[in-house]
């Protein structure tokens, strides 16, 4: 049996908090738990292999790409002086409100540097997040977060969620914005997902999506492994065990320059808006055999 390891950005309130649920990825059994410095912990854990191997080539490519992306975000001319609390406002709304209360526990996958949860977060709720690179964004210093939401930002282990380390029921909300088109496996993160969230409890998600003549040409995208039109998407989810209480899909929008020169300086996001939508879900958990897509559909909303 080899001893693999995985790191926690968190301090030392929040290891207590959290550490009597954590798992190994896949459920195994944690060998030994300690802190290395001031916000950084370190889990061994005993396993047959480290499954970060099987995730692809692509998949190291994307990632690669997207730590490049955050190293650089707020030096570009579109992104620099964007409001992350105004921005996630939106997102929530969209997708059906803040989830979380006083002693919920809230997991955000894929939180990248920039949780929503560092923004936006219900009073007493309990948020944590899983991000592949979540150490490199707790050493590089490019976590950012609103005081006025939150003291600090939120714990985040460093770990791909292809198999979470947390045991079934864990949760009562589950977020995941702009991250599943990232990962390696979408339908074993998805059950994952399904997996840790207990009963009653909703997953939120908020994905880009695609006119479905364009996705054969974006084979070049390298930090997005997938594509989806809308409707594959929904079906994706619900053959992962969701059920979809709402959904709303709308084109991308993007503050561009106002004048034509403004626009082919970032032509690229200008393009964009014409085939990329924005697609926002808020699903509940089915619970039983038989998932699939032929369940009647719910109401949707106007997709503006």
């Amino acid at each position: 049996m080899n001893l693999h390891s995985y790191r926690m950005h968190m301090d030392a309130e929040d290891f207590e908090k959290w550490r009597f649920l954590l798992r190994a990825p896949g459920g195994g059994p944690l060998a030994a738990l300690r802190r290395e410095g001031r916000c950084l912990v370190r889990a061994d854990y005993e396993s047959p292999g480290d499954f970060r191997a099987s995730l692809g080539r692509r998949w190291r490519r994307a990632q690669k790409a997207e730590a490049g992306h955050w190293r650089t975000w707020r030096k570009k001319g579109l992104e620099k002086d964007v409001s992350l609390v105004d921005f996630f406002g939106d997102v929530v709304e969209k997708t059906g409100g803040l989830p979380g209360g006083g002693g919920t526990r809230v997991l955000d996958v894929g939180c990248g540097p920039v949780s929503v949860f560092n923004f936006h977060r219900a009073e007493g709720a309990e948020p944590i997040g899983i991000d592949p690179l979540g150490v490199t964004y707790a050493e590089e210093e490019l976590m950012e977060w609103d005081a006025h939401a939150a003291p600090r930002p939120i714990p985040v282990i460093g770990l791909p969620a292809e198999k979470l380390p947390f045991p079934d029921d864990t949760f009562d909300h589950v977020v995941c914005f702009n991250a599943l088109d990232h990962v390696s496996d979408p339908p074993a993160v998805l059950r994952e997902m399904r997996r840790v969230l207990g009963t009653g409890g909703t997953l939120r998600v908020w994905v880009n999506t695609f006119a479905p003549w364009i996705k054969r040409f974006l084979f070049f995208d390298t930090p997005h492994p997938w594509h989806w039109d809308h409707r594959e998407f929904r079906r994706l989810a619900q053959q992962a065990g969701f059920h979809v209480v709402r959904e709303l899909a709308e084109p991308m929008t993007i503050d561009l320059p106002a004048s034509l020169p403004g626009k082919l300086r970032y032509f690229h996001y200008w393009i964009a808006t014409w085939f990329v939508c924005s697609s926002y879900f808020q699903f509940s958990r089915r619970d039983g055999a038989g998932y699939g897509s032929d369940h009647p559909e719910p109401h949707r909303f106007p997709s503006g």
